[in-house]
């Protein structure tokens, strides 16, 4: 059989706003209420419906499986139905029976969800299924958030009331106080049926969904659970349950020892291969949704309780720093650590990991490409025959040119390598006395290069290194490539030589920048050849920094275990 438990939550509560997210012991709500739902043994998966962004993107964040649905329906009920339909039609597989597990029942058990489950599956006559527990004063009898439900000797509901039922008169305690407990399990069918049964009086005096479907003639099997449990309807109850659940030996198997963001655009999409692994380290993930890079302001708002971070080119400034007083190591996806301020970092003793030596075969292949599209005319004389032109075009061979590297790290060298298999002759300049390898001056680079390839880090020395001063000692034959950081180049002083065929082309796979701008005129010069700060994609070389990257981050965190 295939069942589903579907967890509905929205942030517009009338008697809590934004209860779903409400942190208890760090991790909202919502969160506490999905890990203890996929411990169910019954469950083949379990899903969060909601129609808040905020809820969707926290979904996405730890892993879980959400659906969006209309912000419109006024039952939980129909924010399920909705979202079983969705869930089928995206699975192509057909629903048997679903558990509706309210998203305010954060120290929900898993049996739980059994015993709601245990009738309909011995019984097909009985279409739902609703969790009672008895009542323990006479505050939570006459408290009007605490749903209570008198039931009949089979224990199927009379009826649903806030009010305090049945009496609170002599010989109360004989009677069984009951409230209802928001484990609810349907048949798929009948949780349709609900959708289409008219909405009844009772059903919004009470605001209980069930009484929709006792006024409607259709019985509820009602069954006993004295799991001690407790759910969240204001923010006392919050209180409540967070000193309780400090105690809880269940959240103990899903609560994490450390927090850890992953933002490096590259890991994102197959971090949830590690996530497992990282669980067994105690260590829980959070991918926020990032467009290249996070700003300085993103990560003010995500930062505070984390552990750690698995980066990309993420603006860590001082102010990001200062406002992560938990932060215990910062592990760079990649090489380049020019967006994180060091100083910064290591004022709170904070390590930086990076992978060196990561991407030099892929940005090394990038720069003889673009040196082999200029040299050879290749994108020109394609475009010329997709156009219908066939016109031959006298071009060099690089035997014939030389080749200017500036900075003669591991990428330079690999690049070095390449063009003179090519034949090219060989000019580089470094800050350093580089073994090996005859040095240069940059005036004297720039002077006598055909192809000048930047392939140096970013840092005080070196940003605008390349600005209109350097553009004007090139030839005006020459072409510039740069694989390595954007703002190493003056980009207006470069569009500048360009226009003014200072310089003959460009090849630029990063920016100062990115993503580069659609209005960007760089974008325009037919002289130019852009890629998406895509040099270092290599199948080989991603699956070693992913992996370098993580287990750079674990070494940090539990070094001192």
């Amino acid at each position: 059989m295939n069942i589903i438990g579907i967890i509905p939550a929205r942030m517009a509560s009338s008697r809590f706003p934004g209860k779903p997210m409400a942190k208890i012991l760090g991790m909202p709500m919502v969160g506490h209420v999905y890990c203890r739902s996929k411990m169910s043994k019954v469950l083949n998966e379990v899903y969060i419906a909601t129609c808040d962004k905020e809820i969707m993107d926290y979904a996405n964040s730890i892993g879980a499986k959400a659906v969006m649905t209309k912000d419109t329906h006024e039952r939980c009920t129909s924010r399920c139905a909705e979202a079983m339909l969705t869930i089928e039609s995206e699975t192509g597989r057909k629903v048997d029976a679903v558990v509706m597990i309210q998203g305010d029942e954060p120290m929900i058990f898993p049996e739980m969800i059994d015993l709601s489950l245990e009738p309909i599956l011995k019984d097909p006559s009985i279409r739902v299924v609703n969790l009672m527990a008895p009542i323990k004063d006479r505050a939570e009898h006459e408290d009007p958030n605490c749903p209570k439900v008198v039931v009949d000797k089979n224990n199927f509901a009379v009826y649903f009331s806030r009010e305090p039922i049945p009496s609170w008169k002599k010989g109360a305690k004989q009677v069984n106080m009951l409230k209802q407990v928001c484990v609810i399990a349907f048949a798929r069918d009948f949780l349709l049926k609900f959708e289409e049964m008219e909405p009844t009086h009772l059903e919004i005096v009470e605001s209980i969904d069930m009484n929709r479907i006792l006024e409607h003639g259709h019985k509820i099997k009602m069954v006993w659970e004295d799991f001690e449990t407790q759910c969240v309807d204001t923010r006392q109850d919050l209180e409540k349950v967070e000193e309780l659940m400090a105690q809880d030996k269940l959240a103990e198997k899903y609560i994490m020892k450390y927090k850890v963001l992953v933002s490096a655009p590259y890991l994102q999409p197959v971090i949830g291969k590690y996530r497992e692994m990282l669980r067994d380290k105690s260590i829980e993930i959070i991918v926020p949704k990032v467009n290249e890079r996070l700003s300085e302001e993103e990560l003010l708002n995500l930062m505070p309780d984390m552990d750690g971070i698995l980066c990309g080119d993420d603006r860590l400034t001082e102010r990001v720093l200062a406002s992560s007083p938990k932060l215990k190591v910062i592990s760079k996806w990649g090489t380049g650590i020019d967006s994180i301020d060091k100083e910064a970092a290591q004022k709170r003793g904070i390590p930086i990991k990076n992978t060196p030596n990561a991407f030099t075969d892929p940005v090394a292949d990038t720069v003889m490409g673009l040196i082999l599209c200029f040299s050879r005319g290749i994108l020109d004389l394609n475009g010329e025959m997709k156009s219908g032109i066939w016109s031959k075009q006298l071009r060099w061979a690089l035997n014939e040119k030389t080749l200017g590297v500036v900075g003669v790290g591991n990428i330079g060298k690999a690049v070095i390598k390449r063009a003179a298999a090519f034949g090219m002759k060989i000019l580089a300049n470094d800050i350093r006395e580089v073994p090996g390898h005859e040095l240069v001056s940059l005036e004297q680079l720039l002077k006598e290069s055909d192809f000048v390839s930047i392939n140096c880090d970013l840092n005080p020395t070196s940003r605008y290194l390349i600005n209109k001063e350097a553009l004007s000692l090139m030839k005006t034959t020459a072409y510039l490539i740069n694989t390595a950081r954007g703002p190493i180049v003056d980009e207006t002083a470069l569009v500048w030589a360009l226009e003014n065929k200072k310089i003959a082309g460009a090849g630029l796979d990063v920016f100062e920048e990115e993503p580069l701008r659609q209005d960007n005129p760089l974008r325009k010069r037919p002289n130019v050849i852009l890629s998406p700060h895509n040099a270092n994609a290599g199948e080989a070389a991603w699956q070693k920094v992913h992996e370098n990257t993580i287990n750079n981050l674990i070494e940090e965190l539990l070094k001192n275990e």
